[in-house]
């Protein structure tokens, strides 16, 4: 049996094989919701992630402690307090790594002028 990993964007593969002349296809994905997208200052978001055919995932944020893993959960977020950007990172049953990335923003402060 032979693999062919063709990539076709950044949350889902496509994994062709060959096994004595039949061709068979496996649909990789890994998709990372956040809500709200726009939360008040120190206020937390909803984390769901999940994913297809994967051997293993995890999910980390680049501005706080926020790391789970799992192939899918829903878990809520420490309290944000700049923007942060969630990537859910895969592993295929291939080796083939993919991921997703949800930014959650800040709402602005009214000022006065």
């Amino acid at each position: 049996m032979t693999a062919y990993p063709l990539c076709l964007n950044g949350n889902t593969t496509y994994i062709t094989t060959e096994n004595d002349g039949n061709f068979d296809v496996s649909e990789i994905t890994a998709t990372l919701k956040v809500a709200p997208l726009l939360v008040i200052f120190g206020k937390s978001a909803n984390i769901r992630w999940a994913s297809t055919e994967t051997a293993s995932c995890s999910v980390t944020a680049d501005t706080n402690s926020d790391s789970w893993s799992g192939r899918y959960g829903e878990k809520l977020s420490s309290p944000i307090s700049n923007e942060t950007t969630y990537t859910l990172s895969c592993i295929g049953y291939d080796d083939s790594v993919i991921t997703d990335t949800a930014t959650v923003r800040i709402v602005p402060k009214w000022q006065e002028f």
